[in-house]
């Protein structure tokens, strides 16, 4: 019988009440070994998802520095851009310089 039944003292209990009890204790073990199961799996999913999200905050760190680069380019770019002359501007000078050019040709 179950180790927790031995503990009873014998007379206390009918034989039909201590298999009743023992089919109980039965139950009630295989359902803890089911639960204890149970905590197992969620616990090895958990680690599971515990490595992707470390992977995916290494991948977003990575891409934030990336993007500070892109930042940093993008700021240098307007930078230069506004300091070059527009091309309606530089055909403008290209005229006039083409006309200063021809009154000095004479």
């Amino acid at each position: 019988m179950n180790s927790m039944l031995e503990k009873i003292p014998d007379g206390i209990l009918s034989p039909q009440a201590e298999r009743y009890f023992g089919t109980l204790l039965e139950q009630l073990n295989d359902k803890y070994d089911h639960l204890i199961e149970g905590f197992s799996i969620l616990d090895a999913d958990m680690r599971r998802l515990e490595a992707r999200m470390d992977r995916l905050e290494v991948r977003i760190e990575h891409l934030e520095t990336r993007m500070d680069l892109v930042e940093i380019e993008l700021k240098e770019i307007r930078t230069e851009l506004k300091l070059c002359v527009r091309r309606d501007e530089f055909s403008a000078l290209e005229k006039r310089v083409g006309e200063i050019e021809k009154v000095l040709a004479g």
